[in-house]
């Protein structure tokens, strides 16, 4: 059996949208909640495989060897023979906890395995 495409395995964004407009007109929220996920869910895939539209932060060129790192760092990052090392600082002021930062980061072809 050939492989199928992805549009053809999952409703595309403008559907979803369309079906989590009835479900929440109609006062099915499990519904509604079901497809805002799933909205989430193939919007982030579909930035994943879309190519990067900014320069990377980390260049490919920038790497390290996890052997070099400090000890509990080097405990952490078992498994892995390379690494990058990134400096996160808050500029505005916020107390923040555990929140995620984005960013785009470069790899040479050898130092990766798919």
């Amino acid at each position: 059996m050939p492989e199928t495409k992805y549009e053809h395995r999952t409703d595309s964004i403008p559907e979803k949208l369309r079906l989590f407009e009835n479900a929440y007109r109609a006062g099915n929220h499990d519904l509604a909640l079901s497809l805002a996920e799933s909205i989430r869910d193939t919007l982030r895939f579909e930035r994943q495989v879309q190519p990067p539209r900014d320069d990377p932060v980390v260049a490919a060129t920038s790497v390290g060897r996890v052997a070099d790192l400090p000890r509990a760092w080097a405990e952490w990052a078992r498994g892995w023979s390379f690494c990058k090392v990134i400096t996160v600082s808050e500029t505005a002021g916020l107390t923040r906890s555990r929140e995620p930062v984005e960013l785009s980061v470069a790899f040479l072809a050898d130092q990766v395995s798919g």
